[in-house]
């Protein structure tokens, strides 16, 4: 697993795209369904307090030194399970953005207007999870089955990591802060991880 962990990116980033377009074509009939039973569009604008909970959600995730491409990475993923849960008629948010830094503040929200952050599954929002690391392969489970096994290996870099240990299903933070390190914008990042998803910016 550390020898796959370590392949230089130039070799593996050439086919990602055609990769991607692969696994889209063939998308499962049950993400179809999934997709179809949440009509949450992002269309429209988000006010101030709304953004402050996305910025605050952000920070729980990573710190103020993560790559800039990660924080746009954990950016839209925020942002999309926001508008998801916004959706679904949740109100229970929790924000204070006292307890964070200003500078990494100000920063998140320089980020959030620079991209539209869209990230949709056959043109509908549906929730993301989002997890420390997952071991070497994402986790997946019935709860969010169109969140696919995807090979994770730099995830054994993590302080984390537990060999045999079983990992939360979701997206990895860590994963995605690897890639953006190595290379990878947020976009591809997030494509990386969800190939079956329309990742915009």
């Amino acid at each position: 697993m550390f020898i796959v962990a370590v392949i230089p990116f130039s070799s593996g980033i050439k086919g990602f795209e055609n990769s991607i377009k692969a696994i889209k074509t063939n998308a499962t009939a049950d993400e179809a369904e999934i997709a179809d039973t949440t009509e949450n569009k992002d269309n429209e604008a988000l006010n101030d307090k709304e953004i402050e909970i996305i910025v605050c959600k952000v920070m729980e995730h990573i710190t103020e030194n993560a790559h800039k491409e990660t924080k746009k990475a954990i950016l839209a993923v925020c942002k999309n399970n926001y508008i998801y849960l916004k959706g679904t008629g949740y109100t229970d948010f929790e924000a204070d953005i006292s307890r964070y830094s200003d500078s990494f503040l100000e920063e998140l929200y320089t980020l959030y207007e620079e991209e539209d952050y869209s990230i949709t599954l056959n043109g509908d929002i549906v929730p993301i999870p989002l997890t420390e690391q997952n071991g070497g392969f994402t986790a997946t489970n019935d709860e969010y089955p169109y969140i696919l096994r995807v090979a994770s290996p730099w995830d054994v870099f993590s302080k984390s990591y537990v060999r045999g240990a079983r990992y939360a299903g979701g997206i990895s933070i860590y994963g995605i802060s690897y890639l953006c390190e190595n290379g990878m914008n947020w976009k591809q990042a997030l494509s990386w991880y969800m190939p079956n998803f329309e990742i915009n910016g």
